[in-house]
């Protein structure tokens, strides 16, 4: 029992090192942040500076439905200290579904619909992970059609 209360006190004062005070709330630590055209997960080029949303999600093994991979806090070969640990892989979609006389469901992609960083679907999606939500999943053709906003048909290209 002695040695998870070291363990504990352990992690206050490296909290309070780090941020100012062990209390400090997960989603102040734990980021999402996108950046695009990353060949892998080790080279993302992560900034404190940059704007990021708050993240609630743990690794796998942890047994939690929003699994996620942080980078850790590190000093980069420019000397930079980055304290903040940001999402770097996981689970990339989340539904669920409600099964009745007529199937309903709601989901998300962990960052948006586009890898295009001028797209208004870049980073869209991010907040509804980072405020626990979903968005409405169109599963029925006529609810499909109700919300399209483009459409087009490979032959008008």
């Amino acid at each position: 029992m002695a040695a998870r209360f070291v363990a504990l006190e352990r992690a206050a004062s490296k909290l309070t090192e780090l941020y100012g005070d062990w209390r400090v709330p997960y989603g102040d630590i734990h980021r999402i942040q996108r950046h695009a055209n990353q060949p892998s997960a080790g080279g993302v080029p992560f900034s404190d500076d940059q704007p990021s949303l708050p993240l609630a999600g743990v690794r796998g093994p942890l047994g939690v439905a929003f699994t996620l991979y942080h980078s850790p806090p590190t000093t980069l070969e420019n000397g930079e200290v980055r304290k903040l640990r940001y999402a770097a892989t996981g689970a990339s979609y989340m539904a669920v579904y409600e099964f009745g006389d007529k199937t309903r469901g709601a989901s998300y992609l962990h960052y948006g619909q586009s890898h295009r960083p001028d797209s208004p679907h870049f980073f869209d999606q991010a907040r509804l992970l980072s405020e626990g939500r979903f968005k409405p999943a169109w599963l029925h053709w006529e609810d499909v059609e109700a919300h399209t906003v483009r459409a087009y048909r490979p032959s008008d290209f």
